[in-house]
């Protein structure tokens, strides 16, 4: 039996700022379109893999759940299915690209397995694929994961949903760490449970030595640094108290926005120096200003765009890619060159 190491604890007290986010000007971000055949309708994650191509998650997913296009609009191949099949899944979650750049992992809630998807299989128009038994660790059947990041098929960290096992890395089939403390955001731990595990946003690092969570409801993160397998927790912000009513019947407790609600992250995406939240507003209403922290948990840019982001994502040269719900109410795919905004700091 794997047992944590002592984590110390919580803070007494949240302590909810929204002048951080309110007091620094939104830059105006110009955006370019990119033409592009849309066969997704409600992305829900969005990554580069490789310099020239995106993996998008559909959260539908009528044919595939998974989709490859180039960054210049073209639709390379679909991947992934819904069923019981070999390879198939029931509930998708997030998908993770591996440190090797050419595997796309995807964790099924409900098996609890992943499946592992090769580039090279993708492009090559096959369905082929491995099954990784990986929601189960060393038989400790205690550790039930909610979503899993991968790094290789061996190595991932696991996110988890009570006290037990929130978050863990595990290489080897080993569990190295466990990090089990929530921040006090509510008196009842089923709530918190459910604030910060089923309304939560999660990002990874390219170089896998970050994580941070973020909250949709309300709106508050936290940054982790894992190092040698350790993790530890570096900064937790909070800018909005969490206000909600929790679901009629729903076991365990699962909270429901109201029309008071502050959305925290709808979308999050992580580099290696920085990682960029959309915040859905008053009311999910907005969805159209994109921060940039450092994970040191320090505002470093706020811009503004025209239109609802759905996903984003960054990669190294400096261009943002966006997925967003336009006024003619279709999906676009948008590019911006950051290299060329005035940025407060790089």
């Amino acid at each position: 039996m794997y047992s944590c190491s002592d984590h110390g604890t919580p803070e007494d007290e949240v302590k909810y700022d929204p002048s951080e986010l309110s007091e620094v000007e939104a830059v105006a971000l110009s955006l370019e379109g990119v033409e592009y055949d849309s066969v997704f309708s409600r992305p829900d994650q969005m990554d580069f893999i490789g310099d020239s191509l995106l993996v998008v998650h559909d959260k539908v997913g009528n044919e595939n759940i998974a989709h490859l296009i180039s960054v210049g609009g073209k639709y390379v191949h679909g991947f992934g299915k819904i069923g019981k099949g070999h390879g198939e899944m029931l509930a998708p979650h997030l998908f993770s690209v591996g440190e090797d750049g050419k595997s796309i992992y995807y964790f099924d809630w409900s098996t609890k397995s992943t499946i592992k998807f090769s580039l090279d299989s993708i492009l090559a128009g096959s369905n082929a694929c491995n099954v990784l038994k990986t929601g189960r660790i060393d038989g400790a059947s205690e550790y039930g994961l909610n979503d899993v990041w991968h790094i290789a098929d061996e190595a991932f960290y696991g996110f988890g949903y009570d006290d037990v096992c929130r978050l863990m890395a595990v290489e080897d089939g080993k569990v190295q760490d466990i990090y089990t403390t929530y921040p006090p955001v509510d008196e009842n731990e089923e709530n918190k449970w459910s604030i910060w595990n089923n309304m939560a946003k999660i990002g990874v690092s390219p170089d896998h030595k970050h994580i941070v969570i973020g909250t949709a409801i309300g709106s508050m993160f936290e940054v982790f640094s894992v190092d040698n397998g350790k993790i530890s927790r570096d900064v937790f912000k909070a800018f909005y108290k969490p206000i909600y009513r929790l679901a009629q019947g729903a076991v365990p407790a699962c909270v429901v926005a109201t029309e008071e609600t502050v959305w925290g992250f709808t979308s999050l995406y992580c580099t290696n120096e920085s990682f960029w939240g959309v915040m859905g507003g008053e009311g999910f209403s907005h969805r159209d200003v994109i921060y940039e922290f450092s994970y040191s948990g320090e505002l470093l840019n706020k811009y503004k765009v025209d239109g609802q982001v759905e996903v984003l994502a960054v990669n190294p040269q400096g261009e943002m890619y966006l997925v967003m719900t336009g006024e003619d109410k279709d999906l676009h795919l948008m590019r911006a060159d950051l290299n060329n905004v005035k940025r407060r700091k790089p």
